[in-house]
């Protein structure tokens, strides 16, 4: 847990049995890259958010037709 997390949302997480909510999509309805900060917004309608990922600047495509 974060040094800095919010501390209802550390008791939340005590009561959960899983933490699946928090990495799966519900009903994502949008995804949009950006460009200029190399990160990936998906927003999630059912769980009320937007997950924000950021692109590693080292990231190759693997060669899967070895």
């Amino acid at each position: 847990m974060p040094k800095n997390a919010n501390d209802d949302v550390v008791k939340a997480r005590r009561r959960m049995g899983t933490t699946e909510p928090e990495w799966t999509f519900a009903q994502p309805i949008g995804v949009e890259f950006d460009t200029v900060n190399n990160r990936l917004i998906v927003v999630d309608t059912h769980r009320s958010r937007m997950q924000i990922y950021s692109k590693l600047a080292t990231y190759t495509v693997p060669q899967l037709n070895l």
